[in-house]
């Protein structure tokens, strides 16, 4: 990682960033690169993982094939036996109300992520609460950006996801573009709610994906939010797509 911030068995993790900043990481090669990376293993569950960001800061990480990079990443990990953490490797813990991994950044945010496969421009992945917020758009910043295969359908601009908590994306006006996966990404055990008011664009896939057991709020609140929106080999891929696992539970989606 760019700059990583680790709590092993104990205590909360953070990085908070000043004006400015810049990272790059992994453009010469390699795989599973991190531009700014947070991880708490306090076995209490008690602690959080945090990245604070501060105004136009830019992360750039990897190159044209790489596998598993991340722009920024929050994540909260139990001891052995318990713990999850990394993109998409979950292992559910004891079951309760543990701390949260959040992403806070500042307006002007830019983070580009290249490669190949399973990329994410920003994510928070936790058992209890996640959340994503990011700031305002700036002149000559780029917002989050990530550039998968054409093809590819498993990378995502901004991704939350809680096990047993809500997961919460708000983009500001921050604008996101993925090629090969999908835009905006919430998946929460207790809840979701994403909202965003910059352009979200996906070439190939859904713009805003959500999946909840609980209730689910959608807010496009402002600018364009394009995905695919067609029909491929049968299969509808629509601009925004949310599923409730739970019976009772409801989505609103306000445009």
């Amino acid at each position: 990682a760019g700059v990583s911030a680790l709590s092993e068995l104990g205590g909360s993790s953070s990085i908070t960033t000043n004006a400015g900043l810049t990272v790059i990481v992994g453009s010469k090669g390699g795989n599973g690169d991190a531009g700014l990376f947070a991880q708490s293993s306090d076995p209490t569950f008690t602690q959080s993982a945090t990245v604070t960001l501060g105004a136009s800061n830019t992360i750039t990480v990897g190159n044209a094939t790489s596998v598993g990079s991340v722009g920024i990443e929050a994540t909260n990990v139990g001891p052995a036996g318990s713990a999850f953490g990394g993109q998409y490797f979950f292992f559910v813990g004891a079951p309760g109300n543990h701390a949260a991994a959040t992403v806070i950044a500042g307006n002007g945010t830019s983070v580009t992520v290249n490669g190949n496969a399973t990329l994410v421009g920003v994510e928070a992945l936790n058992i209890g609460n996640a959340t994503v917020t990011l700031g305002a758009t700036v002149a000559n910043t780029t917002g989050i950006t990530v550039n998968g295969n054409v093809a590819g359908t498993d990378s995502v601009g901004v991704l939350s996801h809680s096990i047993g908590g809500v997961a919460s994306i708000n983009t500001g006006t921050t604008p996101v573009k993925v090629t090969g996966g999908t835009g905006v990404e919430g998946i929460g055990g207790a809840g979701v709610l994403v909202t965003v008011a910059g352009n979200v664009n996906s070439n190939d896939g859904v713009a805003i994906l959500t999946s909840s057991g609980g209730n689910t709020g959608i807010n496009i609140n402002g600018g364009t939010t394009s995905g695919l929106g067609q029909v491929v080999a049968n299969v509808s891929i629509p601009t925004v797509q949310f599923t409730n696992n739970t019976a009772n539970t409801t989505t609103l989606v306000a445009i």
